[in-house]
């Protein structure tokens, strides 16, 4: 009794299905895990499924949920670069060129220290340990009450809201000055963005955080984490969890780019396939 020979065909084929099957499995074991830029496409990815918005503001800084050992995690919303946690103000700051503080948000509020007539520099006390100087130009407009005021109006002790920008060599220039009448310097708390975030791979524009990449994996990435939040969701999963949100980053990964990965590795054996008039071996060892 004789067996069969597979065709040429059917032999391509087969060899097609376990050339997936082999790179698939390689993509989903040799995950790269979590990191800034990683962590920073996943949030977006979370925004767009779970918010219908592009903005990874509820998704950038996480905080245990219980104080027991307990794997579950709270999403602390972001306002403006601000957000609120034991009754104070914590206000997300980077360093300017110059090493010092600087607020994502490009806003200062505290009170005048020290004023510097001839350089138009003033010095203003932000919090208990930080200060921050800010130069003023012709340019800046300094109001209180919504009435235009001259330089010489700041004096130290004056309580000012400072909208300013960083210059070309890191120094922050003041845009708008406002000088806030009976109101105490907020009490703040400046907290630096790298040290408490999940990403520190991240733009901020228009008051909202959004990572500092292209968008084009996160988009791809859409159908999958889709499909898996909504299962788990019949399911009762918190997403927040430690592991579900581990799991679900992993799974994201596998069905978006390792799974189109795995598929492009089958289209270049079938093009080799193609252009070599159907040698097999030869366009094997050109997809591998």
């Amino acid at each position: 009794m004789t067996s069969k020979r597979a065709t040429p065909k059917a032999l391509a084929r087969r060899l097609a299905w376990l050339l997936f099957a082999t790179a698939f499995i390689a993509f989903a074991y040799f995950h790269q895990g979590g990191g800034w830029n990683q962590n920073a496409r996943f949030a977006m990815v979370r925004a767009i499924v779970e918010e219908a918005g592009f903005s990874i503001d509820s998704y950038l800084i996480y905080a245990r949920a219980k104080l027991d050992p307990s794997t579950e995690l709270r999403r602390i919303r972001l306002r403006n670069a601000e957000y609120a946690e034991d009754g104070r103000t914590n206000v997300l700051i980077w360093k300017n060129a110059q090493g010092q503080p600087f607020p994502v948000n490009s806003t200062l509020e505290g009170r005048i220290q020290a004023v510097d007539a001839l350089a138009k520099v003033i010095d203003i006390r932000i919090s208990e340990k930080a200060s921050a100087a800010v130069s003023v130009t012709d340019a800046t407009e300094i109001t209180q009450f919504q009435t235009k005021l001259p330089f010489s109006a700041l004096e130290t002790g004056n309580v000012v809201k400072v909208q300013c920008a960083l210059d070309e060599v890191g120094r922050a220039v003041a845009k708008k000055i406002t000088l806030i009448e009976g109101k105490a310097a907020r009490d703040i708390a400046l907290v630096n963005l790298r040290a408490v975030a999940a990403s520190g791979d991240v733009a901020y524009y228009g008051d909202h955080f959004h990572p500092n990449k292209a968008p084009g994996t996160s988009f791809i990435a859409l159908p999958a984490y889709w499909l898996i939040y909504h299962l788990e969701k019949i399911l009762g999963a918190n997403p927040d969890e430690w592991w579900t949100l581990t799991l679900n980053a992993w799974l994201t990964s596998v069905f978006s780019a390792g799974l189109l990965s795995a598929l492009g590795i089958v289209v270049v054996y079938r093009l080799a396939l193609a252009f070599s008039g159907g040698r097999a071996r030869e366009s094997l060892m050109t997809a591998q």
